[in-house]
């Protein structure tokens, strides 16, 4: 889904805010650093057990990763941009989806003006 208010498919008048991206690939897709960076931040996601948010300082910037398994980097590890962060893990739905966020410090920033999908 795209950055900003979406509808729910098949429910009238239901809708949420996504604060970031959708990117749906396929078993073993790698996600990868936008740009060079300082790991800041891996947490757990507190409701979902084995998925993995990474953060990435860039400056004033920070990227973020959502649903990840298999990681390649701890906190604190320098990367480029291109850098494997881990793998895409599958969804409730089966789907291979990561959530990509953007930041400029507490800002969010639509990824959809940033990189091109």
């Amino acid at each position: 889904s795209h950055y900003g208010v979406n509808y729910v498919e098949g429910l009238k008048g239901v809708k949420y805010n996504n604060y970031g991206v959708d990117i749906r690939g396929q078993q073993n897709a790698q996600a990868r650093a936008i740009f060079e960076g300082t790991i800041s931040y891996i947490f757990e996601h507190p409701q979902i057990q084995g998925s993995y948010i990474v953060m990435i300082r860039h400056g004033q910037y920070i990227s973020a990763y959502f649903n990840l398994t298999s990681l390649k980097v701890k906190s604190g590890d320098k990367v480029k941009g291109g850098a494997s962060l881990g793998l895409v893990r599958p969804d409730a739905s089966g789907n291979y989806t990561m959530q990509f966020q953007l930041r400029k410090d507490t800002q969010s920033l639509n990824p959809e003006q940033w990189i091109g999908f």
